[in-house]
């Protein structure tokens, strides 16, 4: 079973094509919705996720011989770690899209949760249609999604759906936040076998993170893919879909690490 974990601003529906693809080829694909996760508790973070998501999803109880990959992107990605370094024994494979390690010195924390804040509030200031505009305006989501007179990448499901997710939303700016992600480095220094991590040639900020990610670890296959930025998934689904299959297919790791 491949668990996908959708972006910020993102849906379970994202991996649609995804998952048509890998059960067409026999491999069952579970798209996680993330925003139910804040819907039912005070204290959202990233510890009652993981705590959350196992009580979901009793992973370690229910295979029955198959295969389990972690697949995260971006937010995803952040929580993938979490649930990773959690229970690192439940997982044959992680994968690992557009994903950042962490954080390292307080002041960017600090200036990370404030930089999410003023987006927290720019729910409640401007129309969610208002809002979703300037979020697909930032420079590392500018993509050939959004520009309308190309024919490369597939479409990602309309937003405004969304909209009655709004209080969950707003909460992943400050419960999620990158300013409060531990920083991952040395755990994913002692990991031999199970880590992938892929990057689009056209987002120089997570090339340079994934580059800096496999110096401290080599062991950690990094793929950078052709004519993608951000949203790898999106931007080159058939060639995601192929890369992700082959990781899938791969045998389990001799490791437990």
């Amino acid at each position: 079973m491949i668990f996908g974990l959708h972006g910020s601003i993102g849906m379970a529906k994202d991996w649609e094509l995804h998952a048509e693809a890998f059960q067409a080829a026999g491999i069952p694909f579970e798209a996680i919705d993330l925003w139910p996760f804040l819907s039912s508790t005070s204290a959202a973070s990233f510890d009652s996720f993981v705590e959350e998501f196992y009580h979901r999803y009793p992973i370690h109880k229910s295979n029955s011989g198959g295969k389990n990959v972690l697949l995260g992107y971006s937010l995803g990605g952040r929580l993938a770690l979490h649930l990773f370094e959690k229970h690192p024994e439940y997982w044959d494979q992680v994968v690992l899209v557009s994903a950042h390690p962490g954080l390292v010195h307080e002041k960017e924390k600090y200036q990370r949760l404030a930089h999410d804040e003023i987006w927290a509030n720019k729910i409640d200031s401007l129309t969610w249609s208002e809002f979703l505009a300037e979020w697909n305006q930032q420079s590392v989501l500018i993509s050939n999604l959004n520009r309308p007179n190309t024919s490369e990448g597939s479409a990602l499901p309309n937003r405004l759906a969304l909209e009655s997710q709004k209080t969950e939303i707003k909460t992943s700016f400050s419960a999620w936040s990158l300013g409060k992600q531990k920083d991952f480095r040395s755990f994913l220094s002692t990991q031999k076998t199970k880590v992938h991590w892929a990057v689009g040639n056209n987002d120089a900020k997570f090339v340079k993170i994934a580059q800096e990610i496999t110096a401290i670890n080599p062991a950690i296959k990094l793929t950078v893919f052709n004519h993608a930025g951000h949203r790898i998934p999106w931007e080159q689904p058939q060639a995601f879909i192929q890369w992700v299959t082959e990781i899938y297919s791969q045998p389990r790791p001799d490791s437990l690490n």
